[in-house]
C-alpha cells in the first residue's frame, strides 16, 4: 500500500503545472498519461488471492509481479 500511495503522489507531482516544465526538460517531452505500475515480488512468495484483492481495489496502480515480466520476456524470445 504504501508503493502504491508512493506512485500515486509522483503521478500528482506530474500533473501539477508548476511542475511541468521540469518533467518535459527531464524527459525531452510532456509527459500525457502516465500510468501507474508498482513492482513486486515473485508470485511464489505471495498469496494469489490477495494480489487479485488488491488488484482489484486499486483501478489506477498496476500490480506487476517479476514472474509476469520474465514470462513475457520469455515469449518474446520463443
Amino acid at each position: 500500500t504504501s508503493a502504491i500511495a508512493q506512485v500515486r503522489d509522483y503521478r500528482d507531482y506530474f500533473k501539477n503545472p508548476d511542475h511541468e516544465s521540469h518533467v518535459a526538460a527531464a524527459l525531452g517531452h510532456r509527459l500525457r498519461h502516465p500510468r501507474l505500475a508498482v513492482l513486486i515480488g515473485r508470485l511464489q512468495d505471495c498469496n494469489i488471492e490477495a494480489l487479485e484483492t488488491a488488484q482489484s481495489r486499486e483501478s489506477d496502480v498496476r500490480i506487476v509481479t517479476y514472474d509476469e515480466i520474465l514470462q513475457k520476456q520469455q515469449r518474446l524470445m520463443e
